[in-house]
């Protein structure tokens, strides 16, 4: 199924090259889940991708495959994607991002909390790449310091 996307993607990414200059890129992924709770220890489907993993946003335990894109913003519509991958259910989305981190350069990449990395200010000295993420309240505090 992977290989399908890398055509798609060129295709996408000739129509959208000129007109997308310098717009910030979003990264994020979602679970495909092929079979979920206590079916997951019996399933085989996919087996050479697909893998046991937990989606802490949906609380939930599955044997399947995560996919993971980067797109760049447009307003008022949905990202166009510029890379589309897909692994086992247990890769972590921050080992994901560092394989393809060093093809992302000179913009802003928006991104949920699993993309934080104690390395961010390195990054943006050698890449010229931004990564921002959500800064959350810390167990007890009221309020978030600006």
């Amino acid at each position: 199924m992977a290989d399908v996307f890398a055509p798609l993607l060129e295709i996408i990414q000739q129509e959208q090259e000129a007109k997308n200059q310098g717009q910030v890129w979003l990264i994020d992924s979602f679970p495909v889940a092929l079979a979920k709770q206590g079916h997951r220890f019996k399933a085989r489907v996919a087996s050479e991708l697909a893998d046991a993993g937990y989606c802490s946003t949906k609380k939930l335990y599955y044997y399947g495959v995560r996919v993971h894109i980067v797109g760049r913003r447009q307003a008022g519509t949905l990202p166009n994607p510029e890379y589309i991958g897909v692994t086992g259910a247990s890769c972590h989305d921050g080992t994901v991002f560092d394989q393809i981190r060093p093809e992302l350069n000179n913009n802003a990449l928006y991104s949920d909390k699993a993309y934080h990395r104690s390395d961010a200010k390195e990054v943006r000295e050698a890449q010229n790449l931004t990564v921002l993420t959500p800064v959350k309240k810390q167990k007890g505090q009221t309020y978030l310091e600006p």
